[in-house]
């Protein structure tokens, strides 16, 4: 089992961190318990684990969300962009105006940014998929928006399902648009990395849908090069227990992760990483999911404390900090901030806010540094943090 228990980002002994350790070895214990026992693979691996989350641009409050993730002390932040809704046709540039002033917030706060791109235009789609010529020049042009910001693309979410590529699944069209577009972004001379995206099949898959772990099983025979070092996974909805082992069940649990690994060593490709690219605890009608929300709140720490133990995971992004404008969760919209439907004025914090800031401003028992006092998470003082609200009172959520 690849594990790394002492991954932190500060050094220093904090008896507060005393239950988050012992939850740790707890984990540890039973993934060795579970999984059958690996030979040693030779390889060097990023020692650094990133939180993330994502703000749905066109969901309510995303300025004030991207102000919390600054407050949480997010390391990344995950933006979808819409290509279609932002160049309708081929002749005019893409609208990017509001792209780059939410990417100069980001930067403003620290944060790095991962851009999910996603809908192509039909004009931009051929009969296997997103034209690479297009698709490279618009990621060139993101890019360019916020030369100083630390940046990410997110190559087309889902794209072994024919609902994210917008054609049936190709790994080599695929590693084309991929190659295309690696290429037109070390032009730029930025350091822009570019990471696949695959997503576990769901009950209501199309037929013509490929399973995660083939497709990337054939982008591994066909990338010679190896140009592929990070694999994004983005579950579209999960069910159980973030310890549940992996399963042919119709609904994925958290650690379908350990499939892609298994994929990677199968390839000889130790070194690769996975980001999680899109997560969040189970919609209330699987099995095993949280009834409330300190339940939710309680799933999501195990399921990022669990992350985070992998030495081969290098970041996580939950779903989401802002409500979003749809959600694969009927009537339960897995957000950090609650807004009130009868008075969007009222917004209060979920726990999981308070979990998640628990693990971001967390020391680690070999910290040298002591650790910062953390801000208050709920409760009227916390109007400032929600500066772009007209919120007359924000309340913790039990």
């Amino acid at each position: 089992m690849e594990t790394y228990t002492h991954r932190r980002r500060w050094m220093g002994i904090d008896l507060a961190n005393a239950s988050v350790c012992l939850r740790m070895l707890i984990i540890l214990a039973v993934l060795a318990a579970c999984l059958p026992p690996q030979p040693c693979q030779a390889a060097s691996y990023p020692f650094q684990f990133y939180y993330g989350a994502q703000i749905d641009l066109h969901g309510q409050y995303p300025e004030t969300a991207i102000d919390l993730a600054g407050d949480l002390k997010l390391d990344w932040i995950s933006i979808e962009f819409d290509w279609a809704q932002h160049a309708s046709t081929a002749e005019s540039a893409p609208s990017l105006d509001e792209l780059s002033a939410t990417l100069q917030h980001a930067r403003d706060r620290e944060l790095r940014v991962l851009i999910a791109l996603s809908h192509p235009p039909a004009w931009a789609l051929t009969e296997n998929g997103p034209d690479p010529a297009a698709t490279s020049r618009l990621a060139a042009a993101i890019a360019k928006l916020q030369p100083g910001l630390e940046l990410a693309i997110e190559l087309f979410p889902a794209a072994n399902t024919v609902e994210g590529w917008h054609a049936a699944p190709d790994p080599t069209a695929y590693l084309n648009v991929f190659m295309q577009t690696s290429q037109a972004l070390q032009a730029t001379g930025l350091p822009v990395q570019v990471i696949t995206s695959l997503s576990p099949l769901s009950t209501n898959s199309n037929a013509a849908d490929i399973r995660d772990v083939d497709f990337l099983h054939s982008l591994y025979q066909i990338d010679t090069a190896s140009i592929l070092s990070t694999i994004g996974l983005r579950y579209p909805v999960l069910s159980g227990n973030p310890l549940d082992t992996p399963e042919q069940g119709a609904v994925p649990v958290l650690r379908h992760y350990e499939t892609l690994r298994a994929v990677m060593l199968q390839h000889d490709r130790p070194g690769n990483q996975i980001w999680i690219t899109g997560f969040s605890w189970p919609c209330p009608d699987q099995p095993s999911a949280p009834t409330s929300a300190q339940g939710q709140a309680e799933w999501l720490t195990q399921a990022l404390e669990l992350f985070k133990a992998q030495l081969f995971i290098g970041a996580a992004f939950f779903i989401q900090i802002n409500p979003a404008e749809s959600t694969l969760c009927t009537g339960n919209i897995p957000s950090l901030m609650i807004v009130n439907k009868e008075n969007v004025s009222q917004v209060s914090l979920h726990p999981a806010y308070q979990a998640l800031m628990n693990l971001t401003h967390a020391t680690s028992i070999w910290s040298l540094e002591s650790q910062p006092p953390l801000p208050p998470a709920t409760g009227s003082e916390n109007q400032g943090h929600l500066k772009n609200l007209p919120v007359h009172k924000v309340q913790k959520i039990r």
